[in-house]
């Protein structure tokens, strides 16, 4: 299994507590003397903290495991040529609990579900706009009004060509003043860009469609915002007309039948309408000072602590990391014979094969082993020649694994005549590491070309040499280090190697 899926599975997990403190935030919030805006502040502020959240527990997982690096390597280092660990050996893949990839896959399905189901609303929001009539009676509208048989209540639609769409049957019982104050609505809505908010909430609950804390924040949310765009409409409006919209909210709450997709005049969570007729009817008046600076305290709390939330969470996943890393050098450490060494060669395991080629590699540019590097440019070969040999060879006893492939490869690896014309690059160094289809040999090392070597093989600090350069002629201790780029990768041949030809890059210092 991959890192991908413990990181998934911990930081999703790390919005439910997130969420739940954004939720009492809100909740408490509610209880001051706010305006609806305020109040939508802070379920706001805490749901984006919820998102932060989710977002930045990877990147806290990311810092804990490169700081441990460093140590990981050092230890190997330190044990010197008595020991058979590899000079460097990269982060293996996470072995955490079995059931964090079935968890892993789950909660991918669900996002997956979530998002699918937002498309097709989407798609069927579309269709309904299509299929509606323009309304000659409301042109004025600064933006189109259609009418639908489809639509269950009013509702904007459209993200870059918004448009309002209004029920049928809601035409034919109400006047064209009324219908106005509902297309106002709709038009604040708008003004406040709720239909960008609107899908940014949709598919925040197809991410986090496990979390109930943060479905109940995006729904009160929804609510708020109803409330404000009342308060919009009727901004310095007087009792009469306060009067009158509470009247065609009514009836579009009898009227109301399948809602759309996006939001509308009047939605159909009927806990909520009492709270709506009383801030319409008997609207409260600003916020108070105490009120807006207990609000700020109470974001201030939440951003604080979900940020420990957060590192709280980021913590066992480091620690899931750090425990592969060491179960990784101790293999090595284990197998201190070589005949266990060669089991672990043949095993097949991830950990082992990589403990398995760090010896390989780590005797091949050692400078006192004796084994001549060969000549192939492709190292992927050389190391299936290196584990034939190691395969073929047979250990002897209280022989260490650094003894037992050094023996084993000085067979396989003759060294170089004088006077052979055969071309190739020989490279010795104190240690070297290999990620993927790159080799690094670091620990002043030295690199001698044998043969021709074709311009599209040899980079100096990253860039093309000059014409006639020869790394041949480079003075002693001048290497920092030598990259090598293996044939065949795709790296490979975006530096311009061809078919069977690797990529050096000679990084030289204090260039």
């Amino acid at each position: 299994m991959s890192a991908l899926a413990p990181t998934i599975v911990v930081a999703l997990a790390a919005t439910l507590p997130a969420a739940a403190l954004a939720w009492l935030a809100g909740t408490l919030a509610e209880r001051l003397a706010l305006t609806a805006a305020a109040r939508a502040m802070v379920w706001r502020t805490g749901l984006g903290l919820t998102v932060l959240t989710m977002l930045a527990t990877p990147l806290g997982l990311l810092r804990r495991v490169a700081s441990a690096a460093p140590q990981v390597h050092a230890t190997i280092a330190a044990a010197g040529p008595a020991k058979a660990a590899p000079a460097a050996i990269a982060l293996p893949r996470l072995d955490p609990a079995s059931l964090i990839d079935p968890l892993a896959l789950l909660l991918a399905a669900g996002m997956l579900v979530g998002l699918g189901g937002l498309l097709v609303r989407s798609w069927r929001v579309e269709r309904l706009r299509r299929r509606a009539r323009p309304v000659s009676e409301l042109a004025h509208i600064a933006i189109p009004v259609l009418a639908s048989q489809e639509a269950g209540a009013a509702l904007l639609v459209g993200l870059m060509r918004p448009a309002i769409i209004l029920p049928e049957r809601l035409l034919a019982q109400l006047s064209a003043d009324d219908l106005a104050l509902i297309c106002a609505h709709e038009l604040a809505h708008l003004r406040r860009r709720d239909n960008w908010r609107i899908l940014a909430d949709q598919a925040l609950s197809a991410v986090l469609w496990f979390n109930p804390p943060a479905h109940l924040c995006i729904a009160r949310l929804v609510a708020l915002r109803e409330e404000i765009c009342d308060a919009t409409v009727l901004a310095g409006a007087g009792e009469d007309l306060r009067r009158r919209y509470a009247v065609v909210l009514l009836a579009a709450m009898r009227l109301a039948g399948a809602g759309g997709a996006q939001p509308a005049f009047i939605r159909k969570q009927g806990s909520e309408h009492a709270m709506r007729f009383k801030a319409i009817l008997s609207p409260a008046g600003p916020s108070s000072r105490r009120a807006l600076a207990a609000a700020a305290g109470l974001m201030g709390v939440a951003a604080v602590s979900t940020g420990l939330i957060g590192a709280a969470f980021a913590q066992p996943l480091a620690g899931v990391a750090a425990d592969a890393s060491r179960r990784t050098v101790k293999a090595g450490d284990q197998t201190s014979d070589a005949a266990g060494y060669q089991r672990a060669c043949a095993s097949g395991e991830a950990r082992d094969s990589g403990f398995c080629t760090g010896v390989i590699f780590a005797v091949l540019s050692a400078k006192d082993s004796g084994v001549c590097q060969p000549t192939t440019n492709d190292y992927i070969a050389l190391e299936k020649q290196a584990r034939a040999a190691i395969a073929a060879a047979t250990p002897e006893a209280a022989e260490t694994p650094r003894l037992f492939v050094t023996r084993a490869l000085k067979g396989a690896f003759a060294c170089e005549k004088t006077g052979d014309t055969s071309s190739g690059i020989q490279i010795t160094s104190d240690r070297s590491r290999t990620q993927g289809a790159v080799t690094t040999f670091e620990g002043s090392p030295t690199v001698r070309v044998i043969g021709p070597l074709s311009p599209e093989l040899l980079l100096v600090n990253g860039r093309r040499p000059a014409e006639g350069f020869d790394v041949n002629a480079l003075p002693a201790g001048s290497i920092e280090r030598i990259v090598i780029t293996n044939a065949g990768s795709r790296r490979a041949r975006a530096l311009g190697a061809g078919p069977g030809q690797s990529v050096m890059n000679v990084v030289l210092k204090g260039g």
